[in-house]
């Protein structure tokens, strides 16, 4: 049984969204699982992990490239890192993963990844930088 190019590019996605966002090798699964959401809401810590999504977001505009290990499904394309523009001082509903042909106002492709969580963000500060929300 030989698979499809359609069928081989969705079953690497899939593990492309495991590397990504299951990655237990990464130390916030080390430690309970409570204390990189309390590293979140900590104004000290949001400020460095701020700096560090930003940092993170400024390269892959330089270049022109987004997270290698995750794809938007629809173009096969690398996600890029964005910042909403208008944000609130909450840092889990601050920033997304979304396709390079993504416009604001729901105009381009509208596949997006929300980073609502402690571990989605340190799985992409990982990814891009090799440290997560505790080592930031």
């Amino acid at each position: 049984m030989s698979l499809s190019l359609e069928d081989l590019k969705g079953e690497l996605r899939e593990h492309d969204d495991l590397n990504l966002f299951a990655n237990l090798n990464r130390s916030e699964f080390e430690i309970d699982p409570a204390t990189p959401t309390r590293e979140v809401v900590n104004p000290t810590k949001v400020r460095r992990i701020r700096q560090a999504l930003d940092r993170v977001r400024l390269a892959q505009q330089f270049k022109r490239m987004g997270i290698a290990t995750y794809r938007c499904p629809i173009h096969g394309e690398s996600l890029r890192l964005r910042r909403k523009n208008q944000s609130s001082d909450q840092i889990l509903d601050e920033y997304f993963l979304g396709c390079p042909r993504w416009l604001p106002e729901n105009k381009g492709c509208n596949f997006i990844v929300k980073l609502k969580s402690a571990a989605k963000i340190s799985s992409v500060l990982n990814t891009e930088q090799r440290v997560g929300v505790l080592n930031v």
